[in-house]
């Protein structure tokens, strides 16, 4: 992503937007880069998250500041997150279900690669 700003920012200008208009770029983060921000967010990610978890997080923390303190881009950072109540449980434990198919298909997909 960080090549993507550089090469906006290295650009000249954009005759289509007019002279004063900064580029408009979407980039889709991670609700969970919000954590900081929220209460008890922190305390979630400190220690409860895992490493790869937080390098993510992390990674995408680096390109949202980057995307803010552009003078050339206009950044609309959207942050998709899984939003339910509890009147949705059983809606949450068919989604549940179905991440955990997938897991145990692939923990046997890398066993077999292991094996063979």
């Amino acid at each position: 992503m960080f090549n993507v700003i550089d090469a906006i920012e290295k650009k000249g200008s954009f005759p289509s937007l007019g002279k004063k208009e900064k580029f408009p770029l979407c980039f889709v983060s991670a609700a969970e880069a919000g954590w900081p921000d929220v209460s008890g967010g922190s305390f979630v990610e400190d220690n409860l998250a895992p490493a790869w978890l937080k390098k993510y997080l992390g990674a995408k923390r680096l390109v949202e500041a980057r995307l803010n303190s552009s003078s050339k881009i206009r950044a609309a950072i959207f942050r998709p997150s899984l939003i339910w109540d509890f009147t949705k449980v059983r809606k949450f434990m068919i989604c549940m279900k179905h991440v955990n198919a997938i897991q145990i298909f692939i923990s046997h997909i890398i066993f077999i690669s292991r094996v063979v």
